[in-house]
């Protein structure tokens, strides 16, 4: 569960009902579990929702991820695309670095810094 005291809030079967439809939303903006249903690859072929990309062609794959939610994403991508992903770059304004083929920066969202430009 996201919400990790659910049972302490929950006083009251209001209350409850809430914290579900919180719940649920909460579940259903989850980059991991998004890029999980909706990204496969099967074989050579890359499947992103209804869509298939054959990727027999393709000498190398690149992850580009930038935003709140690329350091995550970029991790469920190098586990989904496994050896076919060349190399890669997520900037985020999280701390992170258990990345193995992309290389991840950290950026001070919202504004341009000078410390972006040092990275």
């Amino acid at each position: 569960m996201k919400i990790k005291n659910f049972d302490v809030l929950a006083v009251s079967e209001l209350r409850c009902v809430a914290l579900t439809i919180v719940e649920e939303g909460l579940e259903s903006v989850d980059t991991a579990k998004v890029l999980r249903n909706t990204v496969r690859l099967d074989g050579d072929v890359l499947f992103v929702k209804d869509e298939s990309y054959s990727l027999k062609s393709l000498k190398r794959i690149f992850v580009v991820a930038v935003g709140k939610c690329s350091l995550e994403s970029a991790h469920v991508l190098e586990s989904i695309l496994g050896d076919k992903l060349s190399h890669g770059v997520a900037i985020d304004v999280r701390e992170g670095g258990y990345l193995k083929k992309i290389n991840y920066f950290k950026g001070t969202h919202p504004y341009p810094s000078e410390d972006n430009v040092l990275r």
